[in-house]
């Protein structure tokens, strides 16, 4: 029965032109279709494996689902709502698939069906980054499915250049049934601790009226410098930080959003010297008692696309602008060190050319004007293109190009390439300083897809150039550092975790110190 049903909701769904065929409709019933991991209504997926699984999963209550929809029976049909419910049932990070789509309609009324297949939850983490030279790496146990209602509780050991952490976290996306959410982390670390609670209702939909935050943040830890690989100052850092803001929709136009934001921030940094301190990398104690104006205007652009970061899973890309401008004023009078002001202007947009390939482009400014100088003073512009095409294999090539530059730039701050982060035929942290270029131009080949129906295996050929130049120095493209190499990618299909394991071998094009060589870099994510 299960399957006839299965035909007879998708023969609905391809039947008919979907946005043309909701007009003048009323939601009928809602069905809510569950599927376990593996699905038994296919043939292969009965074998004694999968259906031991599937035994060991708790598959995700229907409220859970239920409670994310936009729309309810009796409501005017409205393709948008049912587009953005998918993207809310996604972004819970439960589920392989998820499908919203009419019924043929019947007198005026259609009925909805949204089918959700689960992923596996309970996760054994083995998380990891780094190259020849050096790693580092997180154990742990996550479950984002916490009993079949949606709820995450993880806990991990981490092995970091510069500490040892043991880590707690538990969130819970729909606190007591309602919009709220809670999101609770607790590191101790081998040089102190972090402490970290938030408690927010956001807009879980563009139209949402408003939407809320409290968060408030505690850490001790010892920060390090680096120049050339090598470590050259460390300090300890002892922070205490309380935010709380509340936003508001003030307009509404088509496809556009308006926001206005209100907030206030607590924060205070000190700074102590250590055995290993540099007293001229050494920063001052800073205090803001900041007050803040935000405005965002954020367009739906949103597409459904696959083979980008996650294989074959689809992920929710806005190609939409999305403008903001923030105001803030921390006065001494009122609790602040002196007397700063604070900026941030970022615009972002994404552009389609056709339905093969997009590119998404940002640019943004922020800082603190004080009396003297602008201080903490970062340009960042950034440009990401993907192009997904089938020669022999299905492939994507992806490139990014950023481009970022500071000025007092906080002394306990720096940008950092090496083999873990953009150049990966050189060393980690091999160049620092305050400003830098980077391009990145991968081929991401995808061999098989849900091979044996638990991984999708594939390969990469990449070439990376850039550098970072301290300051006082000019950009300058003579500078720039270049590798080229080959990798392998393996995407875990039925995981609720989007990483992908990533093994790079790459060799450098220039030398560094009169060394030029070979460097093996890996990590569980994608590298751009």
């Amino acid at each position: 029965m299960r399957a006839l049903f299965l035909i007879f909701v998708c023969f609905g769904f391809l039947a008919f032109p979907f946005k043309a065929f909701c007009q003048g409709l009323t939601v009928g019933r809602i069905f809510i279709d569950r599927i376990n991991i593996f699905d038994p209504t296919f043939s292969d997926q009965r074998h004694l494996f999968y259906q031991t699984v599937n035994r060991l999963h708790l598959v995700t209550r229907e409220p859970v689902i239920a409670r994310e929809l936009l729309f309810k029976e009796g409501d005017i049909l409205d393709p948008k709502l049912l587009e953005e419910s998918e993207r809310n049932l996604r972004e819970l990070s439960l589920f392989q698939s998820v499908h919203i789509f009419p019924l043929p309609e019947k007198n005026g009324v259609a009925d909805i069906v949204v089918q959700a297949q689960d992923a596996w939850s309970t996760e054994p983490q083995l998380n990891f980054k780094g190259t020849s030279e050096g790693t580092e790496s997180a154990l742990g146990l996550l479950e984002r499915n916490l009993l079949g209602y949606g709820k995450t509780a993880s806990i991990f050991y981490s092995n970091e250049t510069t500490r040892e952490n043991m880590e707690f976290r538990y969130f819970d996306p729909r606190l007591f049934s309602s919009r709220y959410r809670l999101n609770l982390r607790y590191e101790t670390r081998s040089d102190g601790f972090f402490l970290s609670s938030r408690f927010d209702r956001p807009f879980y939909a563009l139209h949402t009226p408003w939407a809320m935050s409290l968060l408030w943040r505690g850490w001790d830890q010892t920060d390090t410098l680096y120049e050339s690989a090598e470590a050259v100052s460390s300090f300890g850092e002892q922070a205490r930080l309380f935010e709380t803001l509340y936003s508001r929709k003030i307009a509404e136009s088509g496809n556009t959003y308006h926001r206005l934001s209100f907030s206030y921030l607590y924060e205070d940094d000190d700074f102590t010297q250590t055995v290993s301190t540099d007293p001229d990398l050494f920063p001052e104690d800073r205090r803001f008692s900041r007050f803040g104006l935000a405005y965002q205007r954020i367009e739906d652009g949103f597409i459904k696309v696959n083979y980008i970061n996650a294989f074959e899973r689809e992920e929710d890309v806005n190609l939409g602008n999305n403008f903001i401008a923030f105001a803030g004023y921390s006065p001494e009078i009122l609790g602040g060190d002196q007397d700063r002001q604070f900026f941030v202007v970022s615009d972002s947009q994404g552009y389609e050319f056709g339905s093969r390939h997009f590119a998404l482009a940002g640019a943004s400014v922020s800082g603190r004007p004080t009396a003297e100088v602008f201080e903490n003073t970062v340009q960042i512009f950034q440009l990401r293109y993907y192009y997904y095409f089938a020669a022999l294999l299905r492939q994507t090539l992806a490139v990014n190009v950023e481009e970022v530059a500071s000025w007092h730039l906080d002394p306990e701050r720096q940008f950092v390439l090496g083999g873990d982060s953009g150049l990966r035929g050189y060393p980690n942290l091999q160049f620092t300083g305050n400003k830098y270029l980077l391009l990145n131009v991968e081929d991401r080949i995808f061999f098989l897809e849900d091979f044996f129906h638990v991984v999708s295996p594939g390969a990469v050929v990449f070439f990376d150039s850039g550098y970072v130049w301290p300051e006082g120095a000019n950009f300058n493209l003579q500078d720039l550092k270049s590798d080229v190499g080959f990798g392998f990618r393996f995407g875990f299909t039925r995981s609720t975790s989007l990483n992908v394991i990533r093994l790079d071998f790459a060799w450098a094009l220039n030398d560094v110190d009169g060394e030029q060589g070979f460097v093996f870099s890996f990590g569980s994510s994608q590298s751009f």
